[in-house]
């Protein structure tokens, strides 16, 4: 089935030669679609559509300079890395005094939605040990909240970014209180 188009909008792009197109659309089963589109290829050789990434955008509809992307990719891995180097040893130890696969899952899965049951079979015929070492790739940016939660420790953001607005974002990250 094909959408039909039912609105339009239309927004000037960030450097004001071209336009962002916004299209909304619905099929007669009632399923929705939208598309974002940038017409000026000046801006299109600079942006690229990331809604991930709309709080970097300043209002351009999910339209991210590509540059800022990049840099957000290189502090998150600085970061990670770092924080492996400083707290990879108590996830490890953590994973370790796991005495059965309900507290790997409780560990690595428990609260990100996925069941127990699903665990249970993802994991059948995998010993704990198998787990274990898997969960150590459990250890990324994205997870570091969680990870300090479950290990008991307090991060110490002085030794994982080098500068103040690094020490805001990542306080922002790991929900912690930011203070402007």
């Amino acid at each position: 089935m094909a959408f039909d188009e039912d609105s339009r909008k239309t927004f000037p792009c960030p450097c004001g030669k071209g336009e962002i197109v916004l299209r909304y659309g619905s099929d007669d089963r009632g399923n929705y679609d939208s598309r974002n589109e940038l017409s000026c290829p000046e801006c299109k050789a600079l942006y690229v559509h990331e809604p991930m990434y709309a709080d970097l955008s300043e209002d351009n509809h999910g339209w991210v300079l590509k540059s800022l992307i990049e840099e957000d990719r290189k502090f998150k891995a600085g970061v990670e890395q770092k924080a492996k180097e400083l707290y990879l040893s108590s996830w490890v130890y953590r994973l370790g005094l796991a005495k059965n696969k309900k507290e790997i899952w409780a560990l690595t899965r428990g609260n990100a939605g996925i069941c127990l049951k699903t665990f249970y079979k993802w994991s059948d015929g995998k010993s704990l040990d198998a787990l274990r070492k898997e969960a150590e790739r459990e250890f990324y940016y994205g997870n570091l909240k969680r990870i300090f939660i479950v290990c008991f420790v307090k991060p110490d953001l002085d030794a994982l970014v080098t500068n103040e607005q690094d020490k805001k974002k990542l306080m922002k990250d790991l929900g912690m209180i930011v203070n402007s």
